[in-house]
């Protein structure tokens, strides 16, 4: 679950954006292969995908970079959405918020958990990982790669 293709998205990631800023895939700086998204001066918001998954254990990680020079507050932390058919969340285990930092490293966040067949009686039919990243102050950018969600069905 890179972002490797595409133009300045990322198919089949989509972004959400909650207040300001710019998320567009970008060459040039990336922890493996050749792109990564480019978050620019945002409040909050992130790349996101849904997949099917079964009930099992799951692993999710992404990787950040807060490029040389640079300074910030931002954070990012990982969400794992469990759906029912008809998209509507039932759960939403989610990671730690982790600094972005320190300037110049990439650092991942990532977190486990266990995706059950049903929630509240109502089955679970897709997942949905979502990389949020928060308080990129305005004329700074962080880049985010790599994302990705494992799940291991029993």
């Amino acid at each position: 679950m890179s972002f490797e293709t595409g133009t300045t998205v990322a198919p089949p990631w989509t972004y959400w954006i909650e207040h300001s800023g710019t998320i567009q895939r970008a060459t040039g700086t990336a922890h493996t292969g050749n792109a990564a998204l480019q978050i620019s001066s945002f409040q909050r918001g992130g790349p996101l995908q849904t997949v099917s998954a079964g009930p099992g254990p799951f692993a999710a990680r992404a990787y950040f970079l807060l490029p040389a020079g640079s300074s910030s507050n931002a954070k990012v932390q990982l969400y794992v959405d469990l759906l029912d058919a008809q998209m509507k969340v039932l759960d939403r285990p989610k990671s730690e918020i982790i600094p972005i930092g320190p300037a110049g490293q990439w650092g991942s966040v990532e977190f486990a958990g266990t995706i059950p067949a049903s929630v509240d009686g109502k089955a679970v039919a897709n997942v949905r990982l979502v990389v949020t990243v928060s308080f990129v102050e305005n004329g700074v950018t962080v880049y985010v790669d790599d994302a990705s969600l494992y799940w291991n069905a029993p």
